[in-house]
Order: C-alpha cells, then sequence, then structure tokens
C-alpha cells in the first residue's frame, strides 16, 4: 500500500513539474495566453543612469520615467542570426523575415534590474506575394503549437535561443561603454 501512495505522489509530482515547465523557456513565458520575455540583469548602475543609457541605446519609442520604472516602446529590431552562431538557414523564416517589437517595462531594484518585453510583435521586412511590406501580428501565431497555447519544439530547441541572446544583448546596458575621452 506504502509503495502504491508513493508511487501516486511522485506521478502527480512529475506532471506538476513537467506542466510548470511548459510555460516558460529561455526567459520567455507564456501568462495569460500571452508570451513575454522577462530576465534579470545585475547592476552598479543608480536609477538615473540605468534611464540614462536605456535612452541612450536608442532602442525605445515614448520613453517614460516614473519613480523605479522605465517604460517605452520598443523599436523595430532585427534579429540577425549569424551574429549570435546560427546559419541563415537554421534560423526559423520569421526570424529572418521579421523585425521584433513590442512593450518594455524596466523596473529597478538596488544592484539589479528586471526588463519584461509584452505584446511580442513580428513586422515583415520584406515584400512578395504571400506578404505585405510592414504586415504585423503577434508573436504567438508563429512560436505556439497548432491549436494549443504551448511552445512548439522549433521555438524550444533554436529560436528561443536566438531570441533570448539577442534581447539580452540589446538591455544589457552594462555592456554600453561610456568613454569621456573621446
Amino acid at each position: 500500500m506504502k509503495r502504491i501512495i508513493l508511487f501516486a505522489v511522485f506521478l502527480v509530482t512529475c506532471i506538476f513539474a513537467y506542466s510548470q515547465n511548459q510555460d516558460s523557456i529561455n526567459n520567455f513565458y507564456i501568462e495569460n495566453n500571452r508570451v513575454i520575455w522577462k530576465k534579470v540583469f545585475i547592476t552598479s548602475l543608480d536609477f538615473e543612469q540605468l534611464f540614462s543609457k536605456a535612452k541612450d541605446a536608442g532602442l525605445f519609442e515614448n520613453v517614460e520615467k516614473e519613480q523605479t520604472k522605465i517604460r517605452g516602446q520598443l523599436k523595430y529590431i532585427d534579429a540577425e542570426p549569424l551574429e549570435y552562431g546560427f546559419l541563415d538557414l537554421n534560423a526559423a523564416p520569421y526570424v529572418n523575415n521579421n523585425f521584433i517589437n513590442g512593450f518594455v517595462v524596466i523596473e529597478f531594484k538596488q544592484g539589479r534590474y528586471r526588463v519584461t518585453l509584452r505584446r511580442i510583435m513580428l513586422t515583415e521586412k520584406h515584400v512578395d506575394t504571400l506578404n505585405i511590406l510592414g504586415a504585423s501580428s503577434l508573436i504567438e501565431r508563429e512560436i505556439f503549437k497548432l491549436g494549443k497555447i504551448e511552445f512548439n519544439n522549433q521555438f524550444k530547441n533554436r529560436s528561443s535561443i536566438l531570441l533570448n541572446d539577442m534581447l539580452t544583448q540589446y538591455f544589457d546596458f552594462s555592456q554600453m561603454i561610456c568613454d569621456d575621452n573621446w
């Protein structure tokens, strides 16, 4: 009897752990049926320095500052697979053929800041017979399994790695060099 109970507890634990694991990969999370990217960065900057670097990065439109938060619309950024160790042929077409943009919130606490990218949109780069230049769609259309609110295998195995590396580089403001002796 003890074995059956232990087996049942083990089985429930495994199922719970597996279901929790499906909702996130490489800093991409599913919240309220939408994909967000969220990452915490360690920093030695104070809030004003972080705000200044965020503005100087030129990544945002309509930047707002409120106490310990920075908000703004992420400008169109281009995921260039070669910069991140992927051949163009290995990257998903939605990575190669689209710019990425969305709404960014940066929350500051002493010694760290958290970047959250919401409403992640893909916007066409090229015109062809199937696509209109500038046509936009939510990233969920490309990275969810058909008919399910779950990441597809291509996103889990390749695209999430590439996009996470790219977004990490864009939002790691400590990497920005300020050379006062120019």
